[in-house]
């Protein structure tokens, strides 16, 4: 699957808003286990570029609902941050399947940059909405809200973005 994703993210309640284009690409290697790769860049800001590397693991629990865990190594001043060298993210995710047009999910995921683990470790619950147009063609909706620490709080980030199976 490919896909491309458009964020703006906050760390400062709105004052000043940094938007972000991400492409990717993933590739399932097992019936339930894909790997993957983004490359990150910032749209009106400073802060550069990233890559992204992840692995994601889908657990199904019914016809109506699965849960789906990740973990994420990202490189690079756009991802990892000032003063981070490398960012990890681990994530778990339920998706309740609404018919099969429409699927829910609640994502909880925590990380944090190795070389600035102290000034950036967060923890977020992501809400997101799939909407499937075709078998093939799925647009998201994502917001992700910081819960952690009093400074990481103020963290928030939304997105919307499109990807395409083949």
């Amino acid at each position: 699957e490919m896909g491309g994703k458009i964020f703006f993210s906050t760390h400062d309640k709105l004052e000043s808003v940094q938007a972000f284009a991400d492409v990717g690409a993933k590739y399932k290697f097992q019936e339930l286990s894909t790997v993957g790769a983004d490359f990150l860049v910032g749209v009106n800001n400073g802060e550069g570029g990233g890559v992204v590397f992840s692995y994601m693991r889908k657990q199904p629990l019914s016809d109506n609902f699965s849960n789906i865990v990740e973990g994420r190594a990202g490189f690079f001043h756009a991802v990892a941050g000032k003063g981070g060298y490398m960012k990890l993210a681990l994530g778990a995710t339920p998706q309740l399947y609404l018919g099969t047009l429409i699927h829910a999910m609640m994502g909880i995921e925590t990380s944090g940059s190795i070389g600035n683990i102290k000034e950036d470790f967060m923890m977020d619950i992501v809400p997101r909405i799939e909407v499937n147009v075709k078998p093939y063609l799925h647009f998201t909706g994502e917001l992700a809200i910081g819960i952690l620490q009093g400074k990481n709080n103020d963290n928030t980030r939304a997105g919307i973005y499109g990807r395409m199976d083949f």
